[in-house]
C-alpha cells in the first residue's frame, strides 16, 4: 500500500517526520512516497497528482502553513483517496482542513505522531 506523505517544507521534515516514519514499524508495513526525500526540488504538478491519485492514503502534517500543502490536499480530495491530517499540539491549523476531512489527530511529539498513525492506518 503506497502512502502519500504531505508537509510543508518550512521545517525540518526530514527529523522530524521522515526519520520517524523511516525507523518505525510502519515502514515494514507500508511504502511510504516521501516526497524531499531525496531531492528538495519539487516535482513538476503533473508528476504530483499521479503519484497522489495512485495512492491509497494521502497524509498530510498540517503543523506548519503551506500552500502548497493545501493544493496537493486538495488533488487528493478530487481523486478520492482518503486524507488524513495530525498536526503537533499547540500549532494551529486552518478551518478549511476540517472540510477535507474528519480524520484528523493531534501529537505531542514523534513517537505519540507514529503511535496514531500506526492506529489509523491499521483499521
Amino acid at each position: 500500500m503506497k502512502i502519500y506523505v504531505a508537509h510543508s517544507s518550512g521545517y525540518d521534515y526530514r527529523s522530524e517526520l521522515y526519520a520517524p516514519i523511516k525507523q518505525s514499524r510502519l515502514s515494514e508495513l507500508y511504502s511510504f512516497h516521501l516526497p524531499h526525500d531525496i531531492s528538495i526540488e519539487p516535482s513538476p504538478n503533473e508528476k504530483v497528482k499521479e503519484t497522489i491519485k495512485n495512492c491509497v492514503y494521502f497524509v498530510a502534517d498540517v503543523s506548519y502553513p503551506s500552500i502548497g500543502l493545501g493544493i496537493e490536499m486538495g488533488w487528493a480530495e478530487m481523486f478520492g483517496v482518503p486524507i488524513l491530517v495530525m498536526h503537533k499540539h499547540g500549532n494551529k491549523i486552518s478551518n478549511v482542513v476540517g472540510l477535507m476531512t474528519k480524520n484528523i489527530f493531534t501529537y505531542k511529539d514523534k513517537n505519540e505522531m507514529i503511535k496514531n498513525l500506526e492506529k489509523y492506518l491499521n483499521k
